[in-house]
């Protein structure tokens, strides 16, 4: 296993994946991602999540029918609480997405890829797009999550709970990760730039389907969403959704959704 992979895989192993989205700020994240792939799922559809964790979107994904779900994630601790909770309604895996072997070419209709680019480099994250489009039918649907490179210069430069060097700081603005060592999320973190993303679709030669924002620049007003009322945050999720087709803010998400639709030549 790559080293870079390994980290990520430690991290995971002890991150409390299972209790994410308990926190209304982040549960954010979740309801516009839902908002945001729900059309392209269908029934009867082949999926593969191929960075599940513990099953955050599995319940979601039952919902829609779907003829065959599959769950993998690096993380044999969160494959292991997923499969207790989704029992047969989900197939489960511990597998690593840059290679996904048990898998045949062409074997699924949708791709959930909402993980990986969080933390693979520019090598490893073409890797991972080509796997993810091996095992997708042709003119299938991969939809991949990333994090952006502008947020998490304002996060690190703002909040006094990080006392990264403001060097290291600039140095993730032009190289998209923090060097040096680094513990827990920071020490395996990658964020990736809008262009970046969209140069991939043509190298891969696919066609990108969507590009959105998923929580904008949430960063901003952070605290002030953990003490909102359901109402509050239900106008603050409708707002952020209606608002996440800018492509002037993608830049300065938290988080960001692309869509490809692998062609065939």
């Amino acid at each position: 296993m790559n080293n870079e992979v390994r980290r990520v895989q430690k991290y995971y192993d002890s991150d409390d994946e299972e209790n994410r989205f308990l926190d209304p700020r982040k549960r954010i994240e979740y309801i516009n991602t839902c908002r945001i792939i729900e059309p392209y799922l269908y029934q009867g559809c082949d999926l593969l999540d191929c960075a599940a964790g513990t099953g955050a979107y599995e319940a979601f994904l039952i919902e829609h029918s779907c003829n065959r779900i599959v769950a993998s994630d690096l993380s044999s601790r969160n494959v292991k609480i997923l499969s207790e909770k989704y029992g047969n309604l989900v197939e489960t895996y511990v597998d690593d997405v840059l290679n996904l072997e048990r898998h045949s070419d062409s074997s699924f209709d949708l791709v959930l890829c909402l993980g990986p680019m969080y933390h693979l480099r520019p090598d490893l994250n073409e890797k991972c797009v080509k796997e993810c489009l091996r095992v997708l039918k042709p003119y299938g649907t991969l939809i991949l999550a990333y994090m952006p490179r502008h947020f998490p210069m304002w996060n690190l430069l703002n909040n006094p709970v990080y006392k990264i060097p403001f060097e290291e700081v600039l140095f993730l603005a032009e190289h998209g990760y923090l060097p040096g060592e680094h513990s827990g999320f920071w020490g395996c973190a990658y964020f990736s730039t809008p262009e970046e993303m969209e140069s991939l679709a043509e190298k891969m030669n696919c066609t990108i389907v969507a590009h959105r924002a998923v929580d904008l620049e949430l960063g901003n007003f952070y605290d002030k969403v953990a003490n909102c009322s359901q109402g509050q945050l239900d106008s603050l999720c409708e707002y952020l959704f209606r608002k996440s087709t800018d492509k002037y803010i993608l830049g300065s998400s938290k988080h960001n959704i692309i869509i490809f639709r692998k062609e065939v030549s």
